[in-house]
């Protein structure tokens, strides 16, 4: 693979945005997801049925780099993924209406952060939420295809 270089994304995607990216992202190679499912204090388990859709599709749990760690952890971690298909994008979207880019609610519901898509175990995609930023690890050919997206994106996280 060519060399990679990021692009940023600092706006808040759409849904019909968000789910166009996880599309052009499969396209060139996105294999593989994961995402952080939140809630507080002793919620019932709110993201149960998005996690039972996604069983046919469940990978492993393996060591793999995250875009947001916490202090004095480790950014490999075992990290629980899914196969990346226009199917499980398909009950991503039917689950997560509002799309995996919007900002968290911290609804007592819960709610969904930084979602992250792989290629050959490498970030492709990551979304650091409480930061409202998306950073793109792209190939020189991907950051020329990007504009066909219409998404405003930027060569610097500020």
């Amino acid at each position: 693979m060519s060399s990679i270089t990021q692009r940023f994304i600092r706006d808040q995607l759409s849904p019909e945005q968000g789910w166009r990216l996880i599309e052009w992202c499969i396209k060139r190679g996105g294999d593989e997801f994961s995402f952080r499912s939140m809630s507080l204090g002793d919620s019932p388990a709110p993201h149960e049925p998005l996690t039972n859709a996604l069983k046919p599709f469940h990978r492993r749990t393996p060591k793999r780099k995250n875009t947001t760690t916490l202090v004095g952890k480790e950014a490999q971690r075992p990290t629980v993924t899914w196969r990346l298909t226009t199917e499980s994008a398909a009950v991503l979207r039917q689950h997560v209406a509002g799309g995996l880019f919007a900002a968290p609610s911290y609804s007592m519901a819960g709610w969904f952060e930084d979602f992250t898509i792989y290629r050959r175990s490498e970030i492709m995609l990551g979304v650091v939420s409480h930061e409202r930023l998306i950073a793109l690890h792209l190939t020189n050919q991907e950051h020329g295809e990007f504009s066909e997206l219409k998404i405003a994106s930027h060569e610097s996280a500020n």
